[in-house]
């Protein structure tokens, strides 16, 4: 009986002193493992906050490159604008220019017409009035003077003939009419007035 107490407490020294021991280690394997997380927690954090950066600067640097372009991209549209309305711009002045080119061209082939015109009237004036002063001296168109000097033998020999000039002087003061009718007419469709 004695060997077999003293059996029982020598068990139960051992496995005392393993149990403690064991505490003991689990203590110790618990705080190192602690560290060891800590520091682990801290690497992790760190890589954590620099992976957040990066990808922060790497948005940023999107964002900028976003907006590089959208400006690039709103510089374009505003040149091409420019340009076009700088073309639109150019293409009317030249039109005007051209306009007010043709138009002088016109006014000055107008203005020689008018004094061809002109001169042509002047000339067909004083020759019709030199032939109608011709007709009225002889007596031909009322308002005439007459030639005293003509015979009346030889005036009556010539009815046929006066009368035939009288209507040859009648159709020719006709005629001057009907031209100085139609040249006014020309003047007014080509200048607007009939001076």
């Amino acid at each position: 009986p004695q060997k077999s107490a003293g059996s029982a407490l020598l068990r139960k020294a051992l496995t005392a002193f393993s149990s403690a021991n064991s505490k003991e280690a689990s203590c110790q394997d618990d705080g190192w493992s602690d560290a060891e997380d800590t520091e682990a927690s801290k690497s992790s954090v760190k890589k954590s906050s620099a992976n957040t950066t990066a990808i922060r600067s790497s948005n940023i640097g999107v964002a900028r490159r976003r907006r590089a372009e959208k400006r690039r991209e709103l510089a374009k549209r505003e040149l091409t604008l420019r340009k076009k309305l700088v073309k639109s711009r150019t293409d009317r002045l030249v039109e005007s220019a051209a306009a007010a080119e043709a138009n002088s061209a016109e006014k000055q082939s107008a203005k020689l017409r008018l004094k061809k015109y002109r001169t042509l009237l002047q000339q067909a004036t004083v020759e019709l009035e030199r032939e109608l002063a011709t007709y009225k001296s002889a007596g031909l168109i009322k308002g005439g003077r007459g030639n005293k000097a003509i015979d009346k033998q030889a005036e009556a020999s010539q009815a046929k003939d006066k009368r035939q000039q009288k209507q040859l002087a009648l159709a020719r003061e006709l005629d001057f009419k009907r031209f100085n009718q139609s040249l006014r007419e020309i003047l007014v469709s080509t200048t607007g007035s009939a001076k």
